[in-house]
């Protein structure tokens, strides 16, 4: 059986312990909280907090009205390429 994926969202870490979600129409972000991440949707309400950036991505997903399951989660670390040639 194949899955079809829906959505893909991605994830800008930005620097560590924060990081910026996107998916199709709508925003949000992730952040360190302790030993969880914080989610905050794009309100800046926080709607849970998860154990990694993959997670915290599927759960705005799914706040947004996209099922768990058929999203595909790009993340990018974008402050570990700083001062790299790309």
């Amino acid at each position: 059986m194949t899955m079809l994926l829906l959505l893909t969202v991605f994830v800008d870490v930005v620097r560590p312990g924060r990081g910026l979600v996107t998916g199709q129409g709508w925003q949000g972000e992730i952040v360190r909280d302790g030993s969880a991440y914080s989610v905050e949707n794009q309100d800046q309400e926080v709607i849970g907090r998860v154990r990694s950036y993959r997670d915290g991505a599927r759960l705005l997903a799914e706040h947004y009205g996209h099922p768990g399951q058929g999203v595909r989660v790009d993340i990018d670390h974008e402050h570990r390429r700083r001062g790299r040639l790309l």
